[in-house]
Parts: C-alpha cells; structure tokens; sequence
C-alpha cells in the first residue's frame, strides 16, 4: 500500500525476442534476467501484488516459482509490433481487485539493475501533482550533437549553433531508460501510461542497462562482477 492504495507491479514477458533467444530468462551470472526484477518487486514494502503477464510456459513457471502470480498472455498481444499499454490493460481486465485508484508500477524484466530504493522512491514521487512518474536518466549521446543525411550530406539534427560547442554547454537531455513507470490504473484504461502530468524519477546511467542485445547483457554482466551501479 501507498497512500492508502494498492500499489500492484506489472512485469510484462513474453517469450520470443529477436535479439536475444528467450531473452526474459536469459542467464545474467547464473540467474534468469527476470529474477532480477521479480526480486526487488517482491521484497518492496509498497507493492501488495506482483503479476507477470506471459505467453510463455516456462517464463511462467520460473515466475511461479520466485513467487509471482501469473496473467496469460494472448497470442494477439504477444507479437513484436504489440504495445506494453495493451498488455497492462490486458492484465487489468483479468484481475478483479484492482480499481480506477490502484497505483501500477511497470517493471520490465530486461532492466536488471534497479534496486529498491529506486522502487521505493519512484512511487514516493508519485503524488496528487502528477499523473505518472518516469524513470529516465542523462542521454549518453546528446542530440544538440547529432544530425541526419540528406542527400549525402550532413544536416543538424537540431540546430547548427551547437557545431563546435562543448557538450558540458548544451543543455542537458534525458532518455527513459525502461526500468521504471508508475501510473494508475485509470491512466491505463484511458489508454495511456503518462497522463497528462508525468514526473520524471532521474536515474544514474550506470543503473540504467536495458537488455536488448548480447553487448547489453555483456555490459550487465560487467557491472555486476565489479559493482559499477555503486557509482
């Protein structure tokens, strides 16, 4: 509970993934990736109910096991165009207890290095003046500094003003890195996990790897062994 309301944390895992074979429950040092997030959900003091959503048996029976309840995923939201937001309402639809006041906080399995804390304090962000809160962190690579191809020739992404100045003196630029959303599940049945006021929850770069690709998993794996989130 937060606030008087059921928090409940939604980690969604489907089981196919292009870049990494059952990458949900790929190994990171000898643990499925989704026991990483099942973990921390399921040692908050704030989350009352921790669901994953799968299409997938196996994913279901690791989940299972580490002590989550598990939502069927439908072929129809299991392919690689469908859209997290359909997969959270699809849950919704399924669990009874939860109503338009439930804080829903979003959890995806490829983000393994969030810790509680960061639970924790993302959902103590998440008051009356703000509809949601995003977790997002400094973009490693700004875009004052980037530019397109047009006709094979470079083009300003932005502005050519910025050409030749220091990064420290561009503004700064945040990136949601994936780890975090809290919402509420009316946000969510109105076909949106923003609102109209979302809060941005600032994480370091360092705890912020998403897993997509072998190099993701690699550097993971990395900041593990020599503790780089501590910095």
């Amino acid at each position: 509970m937060f606030n008087n309301k059921s928090v409940v944390a939604i980690v969604p895992a489907r089981g196919g993934s292009k870049g990494i074979y059952k990458k949900n429950i790929t190994l990171l040092n000898g643990k499925p990736l989704i026991e990483y997030t099942l973990d921390v959900a399921l040692k908050s003091s704030y989350i009352d109910e921790v669901i994953v959503s799968t299409d997938d048996l196996e994913i279901e029976m690791i989940s299972k096991n580490i002590g989550a309840k598990i939502v069927k995923r439908p072929p129809a939201i299991s392919t690689d165009s469908s859209l997290t937001l359909d997969t959270i309402k699809h849950v919704i639809k399924q669990v009874g207890f939860i109503n338009d006041e439930t804080i829903i906080i979003l959890l995806q399995a490829t983000s393994p290095l969030r810790e509680q804390h960061h639970i924790k304090d993302s959902l103590e962000f998440f008051t009356n003046s703000c509809t949601s809160v995003v977790s997002v962190c400094e973009s490693e690579h700004t875009p004052y500094k980037m530019y397109k191809i047009h006709n094979n020739k470079l083009v300003d992404f932005i502005s050519e003003k910025w050409r030749g100045i220091p990064r420290q003196r561009v503004p700064k630029v945040y990136r949601e890195n994936g780890s975090i959303y809290v919402t509420s599940a009316k946000n969510v049945m109105n076909n949106s996990l923003y609102g109209n006021n979302p809060r941005p929850y600032v994480m370091k770069s360092s705890f912020s790897i998403d897993i997509d690709t072998k190099f993701d998993l690699k550097l993971a794996e990395l900041a593990l062994e020599i503790k780089i989130t501590d910095v």
